[in-house]
């Protein structure tokens, strides 16, 4: 999967959140929650296009580590609908599952990152890689 299709994910994923409120029953608990979905949900995705746009590794790994409290808060909303809902619903499930999955993809991209960051910082600072400047 290269970038813009994991963007389109995380951006679709955010679209389906504010698809899944607007249908909502207009109740003031459910406007509150729904509130706070949708700001999980669409700043996931504005984080990691911000992502691709960073101006350094460090910057990057930071706005993938802010993509992923979102896409986890997201999740955490979801399911607390889930909870109050009194009956199943297919749609929720399904935003969960996604939100889970995008949730370890993520994970796994700021681990490789940091990963290749740790070892390029250890071989730069390693005194056997360094030439004699006499």
């Amino acid at each position: 999967m290269n970038n813009e299709q994991l963007y389109q994910r995380v951006k679709q994923l955010a679209l389906d959140a504010v698809r899944f409120c607007n249908v909502l029953p207009k109740t003031s608990t459910n406007s509150i929650l729904s509130k706070q979905l949708i700001r999980s949900a669409t700043s996931a995705a504005a984080n990691y296009r911000a992502a691709r746009c960073s101006r350094s590794k460090r910057e990057w790994i930071s706005k993938i580590s802010i993509t992923i409290e979102e896409i986890d808060e997201t999740n955490f909303w979801l399911d607390f609908f889930q909870s109050l809902s009194e009956s199943s619903n297919k749609k929720i499930s399904i935003l969960i599952q996604e939100s889970e999955e995008l949730t370890k993809i993520f994970g796994k991209m700021r681990a490789t990152a940091r990963k290749n960051q740790q070892q390029k910082n250890s071989t730069t600072s390693n005194p056997k890689n360094m030439t004699n400047s006499k």
